[in-house]
């Protein structure tokens, strides 16, 4: 078994040709034909008893190809990998098998996606400016007051008139010239006093 080419057809796509020499491939028809004799019935002979070479002679010197490929392959295309150093991260696409037989062995062609090739810049020697990591007073009062907006919540007060900065949970209705207009009307609208995001007033 060995990788008999490898070219690049596209980004990250290669194509590959790979060989089985004949007497692996022989080898491994004499494992399948082991492996299925027990399941097939010769006229003349006991089920599981007929040899390898009548069962080719009545069903044809193809009957075992499928189950010697199976035993083959794998470790063929594994090693065809390695040899092309090649990082396939999907399925091979396309394969095809050109020649198959116990004279001339296989030959397996197929293509395969590798990982993308990454081409580092000139990253040596660049340099970084340090920040600035001094806090002053007020960038700790900044990230404090932060901190208390994100986690603070709304606890419901029923016994004051509202006040500025409290969020008050509002319906209302806008008119021009006493005619309601779209967009105008809203219930239950939370609304901070103060904050000067409403219709002024």
């Amino acid at each position: 078994m060995a990788l008999k080419s490898s070219n690049k057809v596209e980004t990250n796509v290669y194509e590959l040709e790979i060989t089985v020499d004949a007497e692996t491939f022989t080898e491994a028809c004499k494992k399948a034909y082991l492996k299925q004799r027990k399941s097939i019935q010769i006229p003349g002979f006991r089920k599981g008893k007929a040899t390898q070479g009548m069962i080719e002679k009545v069903y044809g010197e193809g009957v075992f190809y499928e189950e010697a490929l199976e035993i083959v392959y794998p470790e063929a295309v594994g090693a065809a990998f390695e040899e092309a150093g090649l990082n396939v991260i999907d399925q091979p696409a396309d394969v095809d098998f050109p020649v198959m037989s116990k004279t001339e062995g296989v030959v397996i062609t197929m293509k395969v996606t590798t990982y993308p090739e990454v081409k580092l810049g000139e990253y040596k020697g660049i340099k970084g400016k340090m920040l600035d990591t001094d806090a002053t007073d007020e960038d700790v009062e900044t990230e404090l007051k932060n901190m208390q907006d994100r986690n603070s919540r709304l606890v419901t007060v029923e016994d004051r008139e509202s006040a500025m900065g409290d969020t008050c949970d509002i319906n209302f209705e806008g008119f021009v010239d006493d005619v309601a207009f779209d967009g105008g009307k809203g219930e239950n609208y939370p609304l901070e006093l103060g904050s000067n995001s409403f219709i002024p007033g």
